[in-house]
């Protein structure tokens, strides 16, 4: 919103004649750039300053328990060990803050995982709504099965009915001179 009141600044600065120079548009945009740019760059530093603590704290450490090992030959807990292991932890912490919440993309890349795990789930459940290619087969087989049984009692003629010695008006016919078949030869 605010480069739109620039240019319209701009734009209505020359309509109305008056004189602007290049020197005062550039400040102007400088100023803007600057502006939305403070949030990174403090960001940033906060970041590379949480690297060199982090580095500092952990040399202060290592230099402490060498040499105690060197002088006793045990380590005990110390001031100096406890202040390498302090600036550790702040350094982590100010570093995973910056990082893991305070950066502008840390938020959308969260909020784009989560869609995404979503969106996955979403598929998962489809998925397992769906029929399996087994299922098709299946349901294609028991289909052309009924359609073939359909066929064979039309062939027989519209007297007849599914139940054999009846007839459509109620009447009886002859009985059904199929023979059963049997599966075991």
């Amino acid at each position: 919103m605010k480069w739109l009141a620039l240019v319209l600044s701009f734009v209505f600065g020359r309509l109305n004649m008056r004189p602007r120079g290049f020197k005062d548009a550039a400040i102007e945009i400088f100023d803007e750039v600057s502006f939305r740019s403070r949030r990174m760059v403090t960001l940033i530093l906060v970041g590379v300053a949480s690297v060199i603590f982090f580095t500092g704290g952990l040399f202060i450490s290592l230099l402490d328990l060498s040499m105690q090992w060197d002088r006793t030959g045990s380590i005990v807990w110390s001031a100096t060990l406890s202040t390498g292991v302090g600036l550790i932890l702040l350094a982590s912490a100010a570093f995973a803050v910056v990082f893991l919440r305070a950066w502008p993309g840390a938020t959308k890349a969260k909020q784009q995982i989560k869609r995404k795990h979503k969106h996955e789930q979403e598929e998962e459940e489809m998925d397992r709504k769906r029929p399996t290619s087994l299922e098709h087969a299946l349901s294609a087989l028991v289909m052309d099965y009924v359609k073939e049984r359909e066929i064979r009692r039309a062939a027989r003629g519209p007297e007849t009915s599914a139940y054999a010695g009846e007839n459509v008006a109620g009447g009886t016919t002859a009985p059904n001179r199929e023979t059963p078949r049997s599966h075991v030869h």
